[in-house]
């Protein structure tokens, strides 16, 4: 960022900020403010935009209208300059706080550690040393706290759940800095569910920073454990902290679509190309994006939205027209537009859930071998890696994360090992699905459970893809489901595929044992005659590779000739040697004594000469001794040798 100064680069992203929000903005919010988060030099590093709506304190349990934080970082000039991510630290846990400036240049002032810029700005203006970490409750992981080593730190958190589990995780890492840790007693203040400093400080007119030292503490919630630091020991308390389970309230799984796909999870979709993978997540996305109802078993989807992050397929001539022919609330669909995004770095994807709210019930990643980024597909630490932080991503967004994947080429039978790449996909999915054909119908699709760690699934369902077109003239295509469930599993479905297959090579291996049983022939009379015969290109590649086929050419200028692996080029088999002798006498002997012969006979009874032949193009005599070589689509002229 070395191109601006300090003052240049703040007013950049003032407009950037303006600017890449006109969409937000259209639908009712303000521009709040870009928080400026600088790291010990006073240079940015980032900043966060606030949006709000004006209806958001009248209506707070409406997900449209809430608050949007969007993270944004620089990325250098150009007409792409800032992007609503946070930027790539050296290491994890190097994000300065808020405020950094002030809270290096006070050191011998208390700190008060607030949930959220606008409280750190309103208790500033009181006087106070007051600062916050980036993202809140979410990611209070990614902050440097060695700032804060030996200081005192008052803690004023949110009333809720999240705001106990902010103070409780910022308290464990302050105390690894050695500094002395109070909280403010919430309960003391009477403040409503999700209230904070602010909320405090409009209900009390004119309340002083002394007004708010004043304020009874609490007890730090979680007991100190000794921790090691190298040469020393201290108290502090290790992490994560542990609880009893006894101590924790079971809770149900919260479905998306009852039995298959929960919400707060990953769920994986795997499928040959061409099934209809990506029309099926399209009438998923539908199903909720209307709040409609599931296919067979019933029941309504909860009203929610959709984000796909697709890497195949474009959005406006293939996505698009397939959501419109589902028959989804495209409103509710959204598209995550952000290049380069990688699963390794979802900073991208945090600020597309931001934007969208808690209304975001689904998220479409397809194909998720895609967006690994660094990661090898097929290393299972790896994946491991990357599959975790999806994970608690679904987990703490609350939506289900669909990802659609292929299967590899081989021919086991084993169901979950036909998934491509590294097994740590589907060991970390909770729930796997396999699209394929039904054997008795291949234009029915199955959908079959794969794995289900969540659920009782164990029947599957069938449907169609079927064309459609479009009022706006455009033709596309849609899933449409069978009214009945399916019973087969998807082992017994490979098991049968797997079989159909080996019978159906083992029928072309048989053909082209009889039909290369006289000697070698031309590839296109081959495919010609066994397509006449019902063998398919891919079944007869597989019969040739069974029985060992062996595929030579047969000239400079000719095609490939099919033969098999006990049939010498060196020597014809006895019945064409004759047959060519008494058509031809001995080759390279008195032309008198050859019987005539056209080209044509030549060509249609595939006789070959052994000897010398020449090009009509050319008198370069080329001799192959000892080897067979077919007579070449051309006319050939046969000499004395």
């Amino acid at each position: 960022m070395s191109e601006f100064d300090n003052a240049a680069l703040e007013r950049r992203a003032n407009l950037a900020a303006h600017r890449m929000t006109e969409h937000i903005r259209r639908r009712g919010y303000g521009l709040t403010a870009c928080y400026s988060y600088a790291d010990a030099s006073g240079r940015p590093r980032f900043w966060v935009v606030r949006l709000d709506h004006p209806r958001a304190k009248a209506e707070p349990d409406n997900p449209n209208v809430r608050k949007k934080c969007l993270p944004l970082s620089f990325l250098g000039p150009g007409a792409d300059d800032f992007s609503f991510r946070m930027p790539k630290e050296p290491a994890k846990g190097k994000r300065p706080v808020y405020r950094l400036i002030e809270l290096l240049a006070r050191a011998d002032e208390p700190v008060w550690l607030v949930e959220g810029e606008k409280s750190a700005d309103r208790l500033a203006r009181l006087g106070l040393l007051a600062v916050t970490t980036a993202g809140g409750s979410q990611r209070s992981a990614e902050t440097d706290y060695s700032p804060f080593s030996g200081r005192r730190v008052v803690i004023f958190r949110d009333n809720d759940d999240a705001g106990l589990k902010y103070a409780q995780d910022v308290t464990a890492r302050l105390r690894l800095q050695r500094a002395e840790v109070e909280w403010i007693d919430l309960t003391e203040l009477g403040l409503a569910e999700k209230q904070d400093v602010v909320d405090w400080l409009d209900a009390h007119e004119g309340a002083t920073a002394g007004d708010l030292f004043a304020l009874p503490r609490a007890e730090v919630s979680g007991p100190p454990k000794t921790v090691s630091t190298g040469n020393e020991s201290h108290s502090a308390p290790t992490e994560p902290f542990t609880r009893r389970y006894s101590d924790i309230a079971p809770v149900p799984i919260r479905w998306l679509w009852p039995g298959k796909i929960a919400r707060g999870k990953v769920t994986l979709i795997a499928g040959n190309p061409g099934l209809g993978k990506s029309q099926l997540t399209a009438s998923i996305a539908a199903t909720v994006t209307r709040g409609g109802t599931w296919p067979v078993s019933g029941g309504n989807s909860i009203l929610g939205d959709a984000l796909f992050v697709s890497a195949e397929d474009d959005a406006a001539d293939t996505i698009r027209p397939r959501l419109d022919a589902a028959g989804a609330d495209t409103a509710r669909c959204h598209e995550l537009r952000f290049k380069g995004f990688t699963l390794d770095s979802m900073g991208a994807l945090e600020a597309a859930a931001d934007e969208i709210g808690d209304s975001l019930a689904l998220i479409v990643i397809d194909p998720i071998t895609a967006y690994m980024g660094r990661a090898d597909s097929h290393k299972n630490a790896e994946v491991r890696a990357v599959m975790a932080g999806l994970a608690e991503f679904a987990s703490r967004r609350s939506a289900a994360i669909v990802c659609v994947t292929h299967l590899n080429k081989s021919s086991g039978t084993d169901a979950l090992a036909r998934v491509a790449g590294s097994l740590a996909y589907v060991a970390a999915a909770r729930a796997v699905f396999l699209v394929a054909k039904a054997e008795e119908d291949e234009s029915s699709r199955l959908f079959l459970p794969m794995k289900n760690n969540i659920g009782r699934d164990t029947e599957g369902l069938a449907f169609t893809v079927e064309g459609v077109n479009l009022p706006s003239g455009i033709e596309t295509s849609r899933v449409r489901w069978e009214g009945t469930s399916v019973t087969i599993t998807a082992s017994e479905l490979l098991v049968a595929s797997q079989s159909g297959r080996d019978d159906a090579v083992s029928d072309a291996a048989e053909f082209l044992q009889t039909y290369l049983a006289h000697g070698p022939v031309l590839f296109k009379e081959v495919e010609r005659d066994a397509k006449a015969a019902g063998h398919s290109y891919r079944t007869l590649e597989r019969a040739k590779a069974k029985l060992k086929v062996i595929s030579q050419k047969s000239s400079w200028s000719g095609g490939y000739l099919w033969r098999l692996p006990d049939t010498k080029s060196a020597n014809m088999t006895d019945h064409r040697q004759e047959k060519m002798l008494a058509e031809m006498g001995t080759v390279g002997g008195p032309a008198a004594d050859r019987s005539p012969a056209t080209e044509e006979s030549l060509l249609d009874e595939e006789i070959y000469g052994r000897g010398n032949w020449l090009t009509p193009n050319s008198e370069q005599r080329i001799q192959r001794p000892g080897r067979l070589w077919p007579t070449p689509s051309i006319t050939l002229a046969f000499r004395r040798g």
